[in-house]
């Protein structure tokens, strides 16, 4: 239950609101709401003369960040991938091994404990709403995803992978629960499939989400099946609409540009993690000349909305061509045009009277941080934000009227169990010597790839993830690296699953094509 009422006192807000107001402002919030904006303090504690007063001198208040895109199980599966171009990670047998194991329902306590941890970090950064892209789990493990969300407090909008977790959401008598509807990956693209992925979305009442043009290879499939380009697909079989959110579009042309200017349609940029993934950019090219509807997402690995601000603004410097995205527009993809994305716009996303108190409060003790003055234009505190705050300052995180970090410590439930719990499944199925034998290959041979352009100028796929070292098994459950030039064991060791507690037998049906798998 939200608290009933709130006077946050003597904090400069930036409120993201129509106008992007930017002051000195005291709030008054009631059953999770914001009800009033400014006024004295005087007149508001005599109006409401029980309400706990919250003084936030000193502090920054800023709508919580929105993360419009998230892979779940990434908390733990990037380190896997960490240095490696996206196109080659479905030749890892350890990604995929890893992968299918979670979703199995004997391990639902150790996805458990990941979205525990990922949440968490969420909630540390200063996000208090997430779109959560999970594995292709069943029912139970999507109840298990939103059970975790709800005890740490996290909104969070699911991506629904497969048929089992739509029927679960049309049955779902929760109606707090949202969700969007994922209409798969290009490579499984039908007319029969975007006829049932439509009418579930519609039925459901919910956005459609696409995950597409990742790489330029998706997008030339989806013209070599249907002589269209992507955005051109999607608007054919109705499942471009307003409300769609599309996900990365780095490799859309400006016809498909053109579409979504047309429809009006969301896309959630990941330039962080494209550039980790080295995947390209010409799809932000194309925003020169048309611009679109867009919002932030951290996609892999990490949770980070800073991160990916400040690599946005940096884009045009580093490549030519690129808009220049100021440092409000950037801050508003990060809040409200989130919000909005995610079908959450009328309740969160800015300060304003009648909207939830989803409210980051950011400490400006720091001697580095340029504190705000009186009069400040919206530029400049957006130009704080971006440039000089990170997760680091995050002192408070409020949703719907409720304090889920106070002082930087969680309220609700223990961070060091949560903690303990992630690292010790970390170091029971990640093979971490191969990890640092990753890591030391990288400094020591370092290459250069034309990532601007989503070509790679070397071919690094292979079987294993570790670069100049071949994975073999020594003993039961322990993984040792050996260099590349070392004599192969005798015998050479069939390839190993890692294991998570108590592994089933996996179904005879199940892919065993990564390309195939619904986990990505």
């Amino acid at each position: 239950m939200a608290e009933n009422a709130i006077i946050i006192a003597n904090g400069f807000v930036f409120c993201c609101d129509p106008t992007n107001q930017v002051g000195r402002f005291h709030l008054f919030v009631q059953d999770g709401r914001i009800q009033e904006i400014g006024g004295t303090l005087t007149a508001l504690t005599t109006l409401h003369p029980s309400a706990a007063v919250v003084d936030a001198a000193g502090k920054l208040i800023v709508p919580g960040f929105v993360n419009a895109h998230y892979h779940t199980h990434s908390f733990l599966l990037h380190e896997l991938t960490d240095g490696k171009p996206f196109s080659s990670w479905k030749t890892s047998r350890p990604l995929r091994d890893l992968a299918q194991l979670l979703i199995e329902p004997g391990n639902a306590g150790q996805l458990e404990t990941i979205v525990r941890a990922e949440q968490l970090a969420h909630l540390k950064s200063g996000t208090t709403c997430v779109g959560e892209f999970p594995p292709s789990v069943d029912a139970a493990g999507l109840d298990l995803l939103f059970s975790v969300a709800d005890a740490i407090g996290v909104r969070t909008v699911v991506m629904l992978q497969n048929w089992e977790q739509i029927v679960h959401a049309r049955e779902d008598k929760d109606t707090h629960r949202k969700f969007l509807v994922s209409v798969g990956k290009e490579e499984d693209y039908t007319v029969y499939s975007f006829e049932n992925f439509v009418r579930s979305a519609k039925e459901l009442g919910c956005p459609v989400v696409v995950h597409a043009g990742e790489l330029r290879e998706d997008v030339e499939l989806v013209r070599k099946n249907f002589t269209k380009s992507l955005c051109t697909l999607l608007k054919d079989f109705g499942a471009l609409q307003p409300s769609t959110l599309l996900v990365h579009m780095n490799h859309a042309a400006n016809e498909d540009v053109e579409n979504l200017m047309e429809i009006g349609a969301a896309v959630a940029l990941c330039t962080a993690s494209a550039g980790r993934k080295q995947t390209g950019y010409p799809f932000l090219r194309a925003l020169a000349d048309h611009p679109a509807r867009l919002c932030l997402g951290t996609d892999w690995g990490s949770v980070d909305m800073f991160t990916e601000m400040r690599f946005l603004l940096s884009l045009p410097k580093l490549f030519a061509a690129m808009p220049a995205i100021s440092p409000v527009d950037v801050v508003r993809m990060a809040t409200i045009e989130g919000a909005a994305a995610l079908g959450l716009g009328e309740d969160i996303g800015s300060i304003e009277v009648g909207k939830c108190a989803d409210l980051s409060f950011y400490s400006l003790d720091d001697i580095r941080i340029k504190p705000p003055r009186d009069g400040w234009t919206a530029d400049e505190c957006a130009e704080l934000i971006v440039g000089s705050l990170s997760s680091q300052d995050v002192a408070d995180v409020m949703v719907e009227g409720r304090f889920l970090l106070r002082n930087r410590q969680t309220l609700a439930l223990s961070e060091q169990d949560i903690i303990a719990d992630f690292r010790k499944l970390r170091e029971r199925v990640l093979p971490q010597e191969g990890l640092q034998a990753v890591a030391t290959s990288s400094v020591l041979r370092p290459k250069t790839y034309a990532f601007a352009t989503g070509e790679r100028t070397l071919n690094r796929e292979s079987e294993d993830f570790v670069e100049g070292f071949v994975v073999v098994k020594k003993t039961p459950g322990e993984l040792v690296g050996t260099t590349k030039n070392a004599p192969p064991p005798e015998p050479p060791a069939p390839p190993i699953i890692p294991r998570l507690g108590v592994q089933p037998e996996l179904s005879k049906t199940v892919k065993k094509v990564f390309g195939e798998d619904e986990d990505f």
